[in-house]
């Protein structure tokens, strides 16, 4: 992605289990407050091409979380067609500039209210956790670690204080797994503290 980084800062394992993780990282953290949204839960697998498409089916969950009478596979075949054309390579995914879009052009073709917009220099406040507090889920890129090139959903987020420093996690579903993971956004940091990720919010009109 263009972006030099310091892969070793990145946390390398899946965290599956948060309150191992906490207790483990950060003991006797004392926990905040935490928010989550019910979102569709499939893989990306689940599809065609399911190796190179996690951006597709992270498009395909969101939209499917707005629209839930809609075939999720109906919706993924309309993304997949429109991506073909813009940005999304079989060999290597989606790049992320293209990713709102991909998400907009399937909004203007079926005339749905919601617009997609990219953010390179995000912040947890403003973008996830206000994101998550309106019900909004947020589409994610990485760029390095355990998500390296990988694109999944945020669905909520817990927040610890830890001697005076707050922990902020955040509640994914990666498209690899059925049941959530979670990432430490403290680990989201490459060199000179440049970010390593990106998000995709989706504004509703």
């Amino acid at each position: 992605m263009g972006i030099i980084i310091l892969e070793e800062e990145m946390e390398k394992n899946r965290i599956a289990d948060l309150n191992e993780y906490i207790e483990k990282n950060y003991p006797k953290a004392i926990f905040m407050e935490s928010s989550e949204i019910e979102i569709p839960n499939f893989l990306q697998r689940d599809f065609q091409d399911g190796e190179k498409n996690c951006t597709l089916a992270s498009l395909t969950r969101i939209i499917n979380y707005y629209f839930k009478d809609l075939d999720k596979f109906e919706i993924y075949g309309e993304i997949f067609e429109i991506a073909r054309r813009n940005g999304y390579f079989k060999e290597i995914g989606t790049l992320p500039f293209f990713i709102s879009r991909i998400a907009n052009t399937y909004f203007k073709k079926n005339k749905v209210k919601i617009r997609a917009r990219g953010i390179y220099l995000g912040n947890f406040y403003s973008h996830v956790k206000e994101e998550i507090d309106k019900f909004h889920p947020v589409l994610m890129n990485l760029a390095t670690g355990y998500y390296k090139n990988h694109s999944l959903v945020i669905f909520g987020y817990s927040l610890y204080d830890f001697r005076g420093m707050k922990i902020k996690i955040l509640h994914v579903y990666d498209g690899w797994n059925k049941t959530p993971s979670y990432i430490d956004y403290s680990d989201l940091k490459g060199f000179m503290n440049f970010p390593v990720f990106s998000y995709n919010i989706f504004n509703i009109d």
